[in-house]
């Protein structure tokens, strides 16, 4: 299968990425060398290889997390700037699944805020993606008023940084529905913990 996603017809990659991601509805690989081949064809020159070696990740990193989340976020995010509109709207499907859903169904998910805070490092460009994906979503009018309510209810429930993070990139499109007393009151109480370290 490796050989065959490798292989200089587009067609050929394709349907080694898409019989791959066939396979992983029965068992999903370690993502290991399978990661770093469908993120590898993620950057592919062809669109439709592009678009089945992201719905693969996507599709892995949603049902599997974890090392999946981490590859997904590093092969994905970034072709949400692709020149290809179906190739990024792969992402903003992907990352309202992954990301958004998961906030709303449950917005004391430490996994997810983990890998949030994991992706928003200063030496990454991936808050950058993140920033150009919470627009475009934006843009479509898939930010609802309840992702807002549920990471203001994380930001007081919890002390991760990844709530924070996320209200920051969604804020400037959705900040009629932000509830400032509350996220003042919180940043202002860490802000006089930190204070007392």
């Amino acid at each position: 299968m490796a050989r065959r996603a490798q292989d200089p017809k587009c067609a050929v990659r394709r349907s080694a990425v898409t019989a791959l991601s066939a396979l992983g509805t029965v068992s999903v690989p370690p993502a290991g060398p399978t990661a770093s081949l469908l993120a590898q064809r993620a950057a592919d020159s062809s669109r439709a290889v592009r678009r089945a070696a992201l719905a693969a990740l996507g599709s892995f990193a949603s049902r599997e997390g974890g090392a999946w989340s981490r590859a997904w976020v590093v092969a994905a995010w970034p072709r949400a700037c692709d020149t290809e509109a179906s190739v990024a709207a792969q992402v903003l499907s992907d990352f309202t699944t992954i990301v958004i859903d998961r906030v709303l169904s449950n917005f004391q998910d430490d996994t997810l805020w983990q890998l949030i805070e994991d992706a928003d490092q200063p030496s990454s460009d991936m808050g950058k993606y993140m920033q150009k994906i919470c627009a475009l979503l934006a843009k479509e009018k898939k930010l609802p008023r309840k992702l807002v309510t549920n990471l203001e209810h994380a930001i007081t429930k919890t002390s991760r940084r990844g709530p924070w993070i996320l209200l920051a990139y969604v804020a400037p499109y959705c900040a009629e529905h932000i509830t400032h007393k509350p996220v003042a009151d919180r940043w202002n109480k860490l802000k006089n913990n930190n204070k007392g370290e």
